[in-house]
């Protein structure tokens, strides 16, 4: 059909499943659907030959779109293809774009093999508690800076909690730039200020390192029992042996000379020992691949490790071939009988803890004994010391890096050592260090001091 200019009467005049192109706006047409009559505008965006043809629908004819609106709005699209817009895709992207939930869930699975199991898990803990209930209304590229601001704000009683969730979100939002979810640079976490972290530093003194050497000790024996299987008919004498503490101790041990993570530990693999070359090889950690030094105490202790046929961990746990999971409850144990022995080597003290025991069965577990303890400090009105109630199994590896400053090693080396992914991890152990400018000026107050206190000599001689 040739072009004739678009009015009211052509446009009413279609019948369905035509279409008229206007004869003053090359592009410009209208097509009858049915009963409705739409206008469109259709152009070509690109250069050349290689051009696409696109074809954006404007509206159906009635209010606001009359023949005159519709070529005025005509003339604003391809207004906007001669600057180099792409309106009809950008309409198509419009309609399929994500929602944060959707994008999520093909953020969580492209990030399989990228990102360790640990944090994914992480990831998707942080995005269910704090930010589905939020964002998950919006589309990802409608996101704004104040969306995540509140977010951030609602958590600044838990700063920690607060900037991870930030972390997990700019990690989240440059994935949606990268994979065409929201503009390029454009990512709603950029700016917003981290809370300050007050980072926790518990270090073991020796006194305090001797009395948990002691008290693992003692956990081995008091809970490696041996039991007979009462359910067996026959008296074959066969028990069932506690083997789970062996374990526990051994992580413990672990952790204390590698300054390993406590994951690592558990889920060690025996194929990742190496014991010729005196190391681990992680292939994946919270770092990604991780390499662990393994000094003469730490094999020692792996050469003890009985291994368990058809086990691949080389921490056991109580099922077959699975590895330990929660060493929660014997932390606590232990904790509380190097606690024990901490407190016995005051007078005061002792005679207390003399006093609870003799109210006590001879045989009584270590938490009655605490409990004791701590009930009658209350009634004497006595202040208990906190002993090694308050060393977490993480801080073992702070004691780790702690003493290897204190020895004298470089923060590069310890960083190496445990696998910081960040140098500023390390650097929060550099007050631990002696500092050059402070040696210098001590030994320039001392010399100082002694010129102001000591008899000055008469340092010239005569030459003959």
């Amino acid at each position: 059909m040739p072009a004739i200019k678009i009015t009211v009467s052509t446009v009413k005049g279609l019948q369905p499943g035509e279409t008229i192109w206007d004869s003053e706006i090359k592009g410009f047409g209208c097509r009858c659907r049915q009963m409705a009559k739409v206008f469109m505008i259709k152009y070509r965006y690109g250069k050349g030959r290689t051009a696409r043809q696109y074809l954006y629908t404007i509206g159906r004819l009635g209010s606001p779109w009359t023949p005159d609106t519709a070529r005025d709005e005509a003339k604003r699209i391809l207004g906007r293809v001669a600057l180099g817009e792409n309106p009809a895709a950008e309409r198509q992207h419009q309609k399929s774009a994500s929602s944060v939930d959707e994008a999520f869930d093909l953020f969580m699975t492209d990030s399989h093999g990228k990102r360790a199991t640990r944090t994914i898990a992480e990831y998707r803990r942080l995005y269910d508690k704090y930010a589905k209930s939020q964002l998950k209304r919006y589309r990802a590229e409608d996101v704004t800076r104040a969306d995540i601001q509140k977010l951030h704000s609602g958590l600044a009683h838990t700063a920690p909690q607060a900037n991870r969730l930030l972390q997990m979100l700019s990690a989240f939002f440059n994935w949606c730039e990268k994979n065409g979810h929201r503009p390029r640079y454009s990512n709603p976490c950029a700016d917003i200020e981290r809370y300050g972290e007050h980072y926790r530093e518990r270090f073991l003194s020796e006194q305090e390192l001797f009395a948990l050497s002691n008290a693992l000790a003692r956990y081995d024996e008091e809970h490696g029992y041996f039991k007979e299987m009462s359910h067996k008919k026959d008296k074959t004498g066969k028990g069932e042996a506690n083997t789970v503490t062996l374990y526990v101790t051994a992580a413990i041990r672990l952790l204390v000379f590698t300054g390993a993570r406590r994951n690592e530990i558990l889920t060690l693999k025996w194929e990742d020992v190496d014991f010729q070359k005196r190391l681990i090889r992680l292939q994946e950690s919270k770092t990604g691949q991780k390499t662990i030094y393994l000094s003469a105490p730490a094999l020692q202790i792996l050469s003890e490790i009985p291994h368990i046929e058809g086990n691949p961990y080389v921490i056991c746990g109580a099922k077959d071939g699975s590895h330990l999971i929660n060493i929660k409850d014997a932390w606590d144990r232990i904790r509380k009988m190097a606690t024990i022995a901490l407190w016995q080597d005051d007078e005061k003290l002792a005679a207390l803890i003399r006093e609870a025991q003799a109210k006590l069965p001879i045989d009584c577990r270590i938490d009655d004994l605490f409990k004791a303890v701590q009930t009658l400090a209350i009634k004497l009105k006595t202040t208990l010391p906190a002993g090694l109630t308050d060393v977490r199994l993480h801080d073992l590896r702070h004691n780790f890096a702690s003493t290897a400053v204190v020895s004298g090693h470089h923060l590069k080396v310890i960083g190496s050592l445990l696998s910081h992914a960040n140098t500023k991890t390390t650097e929060r152990y550099a007050h631990l260090a002696n500092d050059p400018l402070q040696t210098a000026n001590e030994a320039i107050s001392n010399r100082i001091l002694q010129a102001m206190t000591e008899q000055p000599q008469n340092n010239i001689r005569k030459i003959r």
